[in-house]
């Protein structure tokens, strides 16, 4: 009787174990860590929404960053500590500048000024996409049942202390009025993820990287993430942006998603420094497009192998009543989250919508929670006192 009492017990203690132990999300607000949850819901956002400002592009690139740029200064400065820190980095730092674009140069120059770092640092991380390390990332488009195109990304990047306190969803407007949305890393000029609402929406994933790109920005190709920043600002439409994005020379390939208002507006390119490798289009037969960073002709990475599954998880959705949580719960599961994983957006260029949420511990992270260590701890004592 004893030895069956001591067999279910331990039994249970496993199962609450196993509940109570699952690893959780932790989320950023502002710069304060909040308590480990999962988030389940693209209306429970409480707590994992970015920060939000509005820009005004009338104004001088001083007045429009001076506010943001002196409230996110130890940030940044935190930010240049660590990349202090890189050989590689300090390397390169010796080498500035790569692009030379006048209009560049002096936005950077003004954020520098309110940030107390080197006008080095804020140009190294400005051309992070060709001089650090990659953006990896998940990128979704997917035709609704009402017809509009929903755009869904992860944001992965090796910097994720440093890079998430930093994020911030921005307003940039003009007359008063919006020209597009964007997350930004707030101290740069580049965006991985922007809307023009009621025209289109843009996501950058890396491609490989043939150790080039310092060659080719100083031959003054396009930064990647610049040239989206430059497009959000001056194209209206979804055609007119896919043109930018098809025929602008970059300093390094990559992997450009775009997605507009309605139809089969939704697309992948492959981009080639100097033009298009492939181009992947929503049809009347493909109303979804998965893309993680390898080309399509090519079978993922074995010990990265997120693009399959991402379609097959698609797949299992009926077309005519899916819903933008679906694509959100792929988003925020294995393999598609991984430990680098900043950011998830989800955006409706049509509506305009975007929901922007920031994580701070991805799941299977080996940090834990002080109760559930402690639980932990207990479970393992009352293990060994009962046998």
């Amino acid at each position: 009787m004893i030895t069956n009492f001591k067999t279910i017990f331990l039994l249970s203690l496993a199962f609450i174990s196993v509940i109570a132990l699952q690893p959780s999300y932790c989320v950023y607000n502002g710069e304060k860590p909040l308590q480990c949850a999962s988030y389940q819901s693209l209306n429970q956002t409480n707590g994992t929404s970015l920060p939000k400002y509005t820009v005004n592009l009338d104004l001088s690139y001083e007045d429009r960053w001076r506010v943001i740029i002196t409230n996110y200064k130890n940030a940044l400065q935190g930010f240049e500590s660590r990349i202090e820190q890189l050989p590689k980095a300090v390397a390169l730092e010796s080498q500035l500048p790569f692009y030379q674009d006048t209009n560049f140069l002096a936005e950077l120059q003004a954020i520098a000024s309110f940030a107390g770092v080197k006008f080095q640092t804020i140009q190294l991380i400005s051309q992070m996409y060709e001089s650090l390390d990659s953006i990896a990332c998940t990128s979704i488009v997917a035709r609704n049942s009402d017809g509009s195109i929903y755009h869904a990304r992860n944001l992965d990047y090796d910097f994720v202390k440093y890079i998430s306190p930093l994020l911030a969803n921005i307003e940039f407007q003009r007359g008063g009025k919006t020209v597009f949305i964007a997350d930004m890393i707030i101290g740069t000029a580049i965006v991985v993820t922007g809307i023009v609402p009621n025209g289109y929406s843009i996501t950058i994933n890396q491609r490989q990287d043939d150790g080039q790109a310092i060659s080719y920005l100083k031959k003054q190709y396009i930064p990647a993430c610049y040239l989206i920043y430059k497009i959000l600002q001056t194209s209206t439409t979804y055609d007119d942006a896919l043109n930018s994005l098809m025929n602008t020379k970059i300093a390094m390939p990559a992997y450009f998603i775009i997605a507009g208002l309605s139809g089969n507006q939704g697309t992948v390119l492959e981009r080639d420094r100097e033009s298009v490798h492939l181009q992947t289009t929503l049809s009347d037969s493909t109303w979804f497009i998965c893309q993680t960073n390898y080309d399509r002709s090519q079978p993922d990475n074995p010990d990265d192998y997120r693009r399959i599954p991402c379609e097959q998880k698609m797949g299992k959705f009926n077309q005519n009543s899916w819903k933008p949580q679906d694509i959100f719960n792929i988003l925020q599961q294995t393999p598609n989250f991984v430990i680098t994983t900043i950011t998830t957006d989800i955006m409706n260029p049509k509506t305009g919508y975007i929901n922007s949420t920031r994580w701070y511990n991805p799941p299977y992270s080996t940090e834990q929670s002080t109760y559930q260590q402690i639980l932990s701890i207990s479970i393992i004592i009352l293990m060994v006192f009962l046998n």
